[in-house]
């Protein structure tokens, strides 16, 4: 009896050591979280969050297009930091972030409301927001101006401005104040804040206020043809001068405004920003931030959400965030502000980014002042390139309509390759 109760305890201990080694592999197989991004920035956070705890660690693999990648992901990451996660049926692909958030570990309070609930769906937040851009027009800094100056200029300022200084100049110098022609993103700027309102709808599809669209087309073309002198006028202007880097267009005179994100701005020269004024494109008071929101969330299904879960609580602390900037400057690395963006929390942006960068020294605008774009379409990207920009482009130079843009839209659809 007592053999067989020995017999059966030995059996009994040595599957446990079994469970327990198989168990001690598959822990410490998958201890080391896996990041997807294409922001090379986060090589360095990574390698800074690992290296402040001893728990957990991460791992950053390059994706193009980290969650577009994820319809076919055979490995799913820990965590995804890319762009249009915040569309459908995008967001569907990450976990609810609310545990996070109500044990305290990351204030909501500290985000930008407005953009925090870009990352909401079905009343759950699904994704935190990493950074944002803001666009920006660039002018020949005035030696008596203060840095609090006019940091804002609207479009009938810009036209307004533009009459004056093309019917000060001469032949002999060719010039041209500004062509809203010059940059797409400028063209897609306008639209939206005469009231275009491009989003996506319930469908997944893009949206847009077709009468108020209409009406910025309408205001570009007259800009075109009653202060640049005409498409053919604008086109020769174009492909003579505008090679020139822009700080030499800008401080020739040959040009009043030259269009520039703010990450864009800061991959000038510090040299060369010295004499020009940055003031952001604004419409009845409101700054529009552009579409390139950057989002971090967690993916379904994958399988070591707690060091996912850890990089996050650390990275949303302002002073982590604030030794980001340190480390990016210590280290001379390339961009701008935290992921090529400002933050998403107000605070860091205000207190900390005009130490780090003196250019915002009271231009850091309140976040009342930001109008933050609706989620778009996981398409949204190829539409705003092959579509809505040459359809925009096209509205503009001519005076009929040749096709209406959701026929141009669903053309471009049914040409797409099957994915």
């Amino acid at each position: 009896m007592r053999r067989a109760f020995l017999a059966v305890l030995l059996r009994c201990i040595a599957v446990v050591s079994l469970l327990a080694a198989t168990a001690g592999c598959s822990l410490l197989s998958g201890s080391v979280g896996i990041l997807w991004t294409n922001r090379p920035e986060f090589t360095t956070y990574v390698e800074l969050f690992n290296a402040s705890q001893s728990r957990y660690k991460l791992e950053v693999v390059y994706k193009a297009n980290p969650v577009a990648s994820l319809s076919n992901a055979t490995k799913v990451p820990d965590l995804v930091i890319g762009r249009q996660a915040d569309s459908s049926p995008e967001i569907g692909r990450f976990v609810s972030l609310d545990q996070i958030l109500n044990r305290g570990e990351i204030n909501p309070s500290l985000f930008y409301r407005e953009l925090l609930r870009a990352g909401r769906s079905e009343g759950r937040q699904i994704l935190l927001p990493v950074s944002f851009d803001l666009p920006a027009l660039l002018s020949k800094a005035a030696s008596d101006a203060s840095p609090a100056s006019d940091t804002t200029v609207t479009l009938d300022q810009v036209k307004q401005r533009a009459l004056l200084f093309d019917k000060d100049s001469s032949d002999a110098f060719r010039v041209l104040a500004f062509s809203p022609l010059w940059s797409g993103d400028f063209l897609y700027i306008a639209a939206q804040m005469m009231g275009a309102d491009f989003r996506e709808d319930s469908h997944g599809d893009l949206a847009w206020d077709d009468q108020k669209l209409t009406k910025a087309v309408s205001y570009l073309r007259d800009w075109i043809t009653g202060v640049d002198g005409g498409s053919a006028n604008d086109r020769e202007f174009s492909e003579k001068y505008l090679y020139d880097p822009v700080d030499k267009l800008l401080s020739s005179g040959r040009v009043a405004y030259y269009y520039a994100s703010l990450s864009s701005f800061y991959d000038l020269p510090a040299d060369k920003r010295k004499g020009i004024r940055l003031q952001w494109v604004a419409q009845n008071g409101r700054i529009p931030v552009l579409d390139n929101l950057l989002f971090a969330g967690v993916p379904r299904w994958s399988r070591n959400r707690a060091a996912a879960f850890a990089f996050l609580e650390w990275f949303y602390r302002p002073a982590t965030q604030r030794r980001l900037l340190e480390a990016a400057r210590d280290e001379h690395l390339p961009g701008f502000g935290i992921a090529n963006g400002l933050s998403a929390l107000p605070q860091v942006n205000e207190r900390d980014f005009p130490q780090f960068f003196p250019f915002l020294i009271a231009r850091v605008p309140p976040a009342d002042a930001l109008a933050f774009p609706r989620p778009l379409p996981g398409d949204w990207r190829g539409i705003k390139s092959d579509v809505l920009v040459p359809w925009l482009e096209h509205e503009i130079l001519s005076p009929a309509t040749d096709q209406p843009l959701q026929e141009r839209l669903k053309a471009w659809r049914l040409q797409r390759p099957l994915m």
